[in-house]
């Protein structure tokens, strides 16, 4: 190891000072053929040991690189013949390596400068690279097939004389394989599946017709479709057999040609649809974990104010006047000053929760309705930015709603909590929502008039669109609504009733005219030249 070690440094310090002696240095080619015709003569020997042929294929780079006349260097000095005998005979992946970077570089220098360059030299390794098996590598040779395309489409002649699509193909069909085993061929990568496809799409779309049809690829991609290790792979496979399948056939049907291509297009755009409404799920979910990880929190220090201070058994009027100015105080001043006001706000909503929680205190809620604690939350749930309501604020209304006093449950009602509750149905928090659905539920049940429960059934079902709810409910017996609900109700149903996007409209139609038998409700709805649809 010691010996392998030695001969390594040995060989990349020769290699430093060939570099260091050719800076400052602009030698004749002569000068230069001469030096590579000395190396290619020490590569001839039989018995050359692998350090030093991978020595003097470094040097023979190095050199060829800075000659002036890089032509006459495949001309004159023989390296070309030696570095393709050398590549037949060795058995070492690293000389190999270096003997197709020799014939590589000299060719490509050697080349009169006509100012065409040979784009075979230069996708051939970066093909190599886009179907090598290691992701990285993989990743570097599609970045750089893609760049080099978009800046310059005469690389697809390049890319195909290689033989990229038979050779693409054969990496795709290993992708999918399950007959093979892993110890006989090596595992293809999703990532590696996808760099390929990505860059097989890129061909067709800048030059479709000069893309072979070919039985083998058509077969790979009819598989991947259906096997494909993700949907990505699935869903970029149907698109790329869509598209060859569909050119063939307009090839041979002549006018047919342009439907087809219509038809591409439009499929083309369902799969960016789909991947968009893909993107923006994932985009919902992480916004939910957010909001459920901090809600959580919340409720925690919801739950921990409980067990706190606030177990006087009773409290005077004075004491809920004082909690209602908390409430009620604007907020004013600098950011951090507002933000003051706001956490005092919660401070007392998670008080308020801790006094009634698991305790039946009827008088308490009474003291604090008469003085004007539901007051000041249900303005604060109203006037209040959507995004700046937490649980704390709904929990502490949502308290008074387990009253067992009927005394308490007017007084509730009686502040039409409803445009409050409303509200909230729209708030991003869903915990915040369960709690303003849950009060209305509540509010519902807790009513004994048939017109108050027909305002909570009918908002709820308005709301959440469950349409059995509202062909069981008492709406359908053409009951005059409520006055205080009325144009709310109706304004909504209308609402929803032109739209013509959405298939609620049949929904709604079937409200109005259910509705419109009662004369009064007819009224409402005929307003602003409104005609009950038929």
């Amino acid at each position: 190891i010691a010996k392998t070690m030695e001969k390594q440094s040995l060989r990349d310090d020769n290699s430093i000072q060939m570099i260091n002696s050719f800076r400052g240095q602009n030698q004749s080619s002569s000068e230069v053929n001469q030096q590579i015709g000395q190396i290619v003569l020490r590569l001839k020997p039989v018995g050359i040991s692998e350090s030093e042929q991978i020595s003097a294929l470094q040097q023979i780079i190095i050199l060829a690189v800075s000659a002036s006349d890089s032509p006459s260097v495949a001309r004159d000095s023989g390296v070309i013949e030696a570095a393709s005998t050398l590549l037949g005979q060795s058995q070492s992946t690293r000389v190999k390596q270096l003997c197709g970077a020799v014939i590589s570089v000299v060719g490509q220098l050697g080349v009169e400068n006509s100012g065409e360059m040979d784009w075979t030299i230069a996708c051939a390794p970066l093909i190599a690279m886009l179907l090598q098996t290691d992701d990285i590598i993989s990743n570097v040779g599609k970045n750089s097939i893609t760049i080099l395309l978009d800046q310059n489409q005469n690389i697809v002649v390049g890319i195909l004389q290689v033989s990229f699509i038979d050779r693409a193909t054969e990496v795709l069909s290993d992708s999918c394989s399950n007959i093979q085993s892993s110890s006989s061929i090596q595992v293809v990568s999703p990532i590696v599946t996808m760099n390929i496809l990505l860059v097989l799409d890129q061909l067709l779309t800048i030059a479709n017709e000069r893309i072979p049809r070919t039985p083998k690829l058509i077969e790979v991609l009819q598989k991947m479709q259906k096997e494909g290790k993700t949907n990505a792979i699935k869903q970029k496979a149907k698109m790329l057999l869509f598209v060859l399948q569909s050119e063939s056939q307009s090839q041979n049907e002549g006018s047919g040609g342009i439907e087809r291509k219509n038809e591409m297009k439009e499929l083309e755009q369902k799969l960016i649809e789909e991947q968009r409404k893909r993107i923006e799920a994932e985009e919902r979910n992480k916004i939910f974990e957010v909001q459920l990880k901090q809600s959580g929190q919340e409720t925690e220090d919801l739950l921990r104010s409980i067990n706190g201070i606030y177990n006087k058994p009773d409290l005077k009027q004075s004491d809920w006047i004082e909690m209602k100015n908390e409430l009620e105080i604007v907020e004013s001043g600098t950011e951090i000053q507002k933000d003051e006001i706001r956490q005092r706000k919660i401070k007392t909503c998670q008080k308020i929760v801790s006094i009634f929680i698991g305790k039946k205190n009827n008088e308490g809620m009474k003291l604090a309705i008469q003085s004007g604690v539901i007051d000041a939350l249900l303005n604060l749930l109203i006037e209040y930015p959507s995004d700046k309501i937490t649980i704390s604020h709904i929990w502490a209304f949502y308290m008074f709603t387990y009253a067992s006093n009927d005394e308490i449950k007017l007084l509730l009602v009686s502040k039409n909590s409803y445009q409050a509750l409303l509200r909230l149905f729209d708030h991003p928090n869903i915990f915040v929502i369960n709690r303003a659905v849950a009060s209305i539920y509540i509010i519902y049940y807790l009513v004994d008039q048939t017109q108050l429960r027909l305002q909570s059934l009918i908002l709820i079902s308005l709301l959440f669109k469950t349409k059995m709810e509202f062909k069981n409910s008492i709406l359908f017996r053409a009951k005059e609504l409520p006055n205080e609900m009325k144009r709310e109700i109706i304004n909504h149903l209308k609402a929803i009733f032109s739209r013509q996007e959405d298939d609620e409209k049949s929904f709604a139609k079937n409200a109005l005219r259910k509705l419109a038998k009662n004369s009064a409700n007819r009224t409402e709805i005929e307003k602003d030249g409104f005609v009950i649809p038929d």
